[in-house]
């Protein structure tokens, strides 16, 4: 029996909404347009700041302030998402990143491409936490676990195919070509999401009101694990980022990599990272998911910092790069499975630990331009060892039984 046919044979958690094969799939689909936006700047990096006439410490502002906006958006996409439904949520967050890439591709000076990025921090507040929300939410049980782990295959695909396929598209017709590109398989995924998840539910009927988009946060504030959880997402994002925004240029300007062998190195880190995913469906996945975070974070920042600061051969980084992703695929199921028990919907707390990752993916290019920019990379490696350790220690303490269940 495969897992898709174990999927299908679960009831759906709530009444009403299709739970089977294509909800995963379309799910799925998003997540690989969304992660694949975020991370086809980074082989393209020095070829547009050339283009643009700037230079690839400020060209990473732009992805940066588009994750600053996503984190502040996502604070409304849950609420929305909850009222409004999930399919709805989706399909504005892909048309987003498609419109998006189409505005990069067409970019000819720093300041439009500054202007067209910020339009994908819709897409990014919404479509991955949301995806994820859908498998939380239409799912039970080990289907649960199955159903995140074959979702989070379409982000962890992403790097698989995605990275090493746009880098090759610009090898040969250039990057405006490759963004083009991007846009055409965000259209793609809009298309799997309206189809595989099927009509929204009428969730409200009463007037919209400014208050909805607080009033469901409440419960998260009186609740400390949760508190800590979200904090921690936000600086491990910090530290993961400070490495995946400029990893691109490290392959190129330290190890003289062609965009074609950057796309190489990626493909080999997302099949690392899918086998990590995928082994939070084996009974691994039924460890206490915080625990598997802890250790994950701590032992990610190591090797995201060994080869930043040792001058190591190509080899060794790949490999530490590649165990890196290991924990990181594994990191995006047991974030969603620590989840389970915040007092709030699953939509609204996924978008707010979205959000949080959000203004981590943001502040992790920005600080690691500043640090580029001041120290260089071994700067950059040392940033991001520290920031996953605090992420642990944070994680540590929220794993800790307390007599005071929550913050007052």
């Amino acid at each position: 029996m495969t897992a898709q046919t174990r999927i299908r044979r679960r009831a759906p958690a709530r009444p009403g909404l299709q739970a089977g094969p294509l909800v995963v799939i379309a799910s799925a689909g998003g997540s690989f347009a969304t992660i694949l936006s975020q991370s086809a700047f980074s082989p393209f990096l020095p070829t547009i700041a050339d283009a643009l006439g700037t230079t690839v410490a400020l060209l990473g502002q732009a992805p940066a302030a588009s994750m600053l906006l996503a984190g502040i958006l996502g604070l409304a996409a849950g609420p929305l998402a909850d009222r409004y439904g999930q399919r709805r949520a989706l399909g504005v967050g892909l048309l987003a990143l498609a419109a998006s890439a189409v505005g990069v591709a067409l970019s000819q000076d720093y300041l439009t491409f500054m202007t067209v990025m910020l339009v994908s921090a819709v897409g990014r507040a919404t479509v991955l936490p949301v995806a994820m929300a859908v498998g939380g939410g239409r799912f039970v049980g080990d289907a649960q676990r199955r159903a995140l782990s074959w979702m989070s295959t379409g982000a962890v695909a992403a790097t698989i195919l995605g990275v090493p396929f746009l880098a090759s598209i610009g090898e040969y017709i250039g990057w405006r070509g490759a963004f083009l590109t991007l846009a055409a398989i965000a259209l793609l995924a809009f298309g799997l999401a309206w189809r595989g998840l099927g009509p929204d539910l009428q969730t409200a009927t009463a007037p919209f009101r400014i208050r909805e988009l607080v009033t469901p946060y409440r419960p998260i504030l009186r609740h400390r694990p949760t508190i800590l959880f979200v904090l921690a997402s936000l600086i491990g994002n910090i530290g993961q980022w400070n490495m995946a925004t400029y990893q691109g240029a490290y392959w190129v300007e330290q190890h003289g990599l062609s965009l074609h062998q950057v796309g190489l190195a990626a493909l080999a880190q997302g099949v690392a990272g899918l086998i990590g995913s995928w082994m939070m469906s084996t009974p691994m996945g039924r460890i206490r998911p915080r625990r598997i975070l802890l250790v994950n974070r701590f032992l990610t920042g190591l090797l995201i910092a060994i080869p930043f600061v040792f001058p190591i051969p190509t080899l060794a980084a790949g490999i530490c790069l590649m165990l890196a992703s290991y924990g990181s695929g594994m990191g995006t199921i047991a974030s969603t499975l620590a989840l389970a028990d915040a007092p709030t919907s699953r939509a609204t707390v996924m978008t707010l630990n979205g959000a949080a990752w959000s203004v981590g993916i943001a502040l992790g290019a920005a600080s690691g331009g500043l640090a580029l920019t001041v120290g260089g990379w071994w700067l950059l490696g040392v940033s991001a060892f520290g920031t996953l350790g605090i992420a642990a220690a944070l994680l540590l303490i929220s794993d800790q039984p307390s007599s005071r269940p929550a913050i007052t």
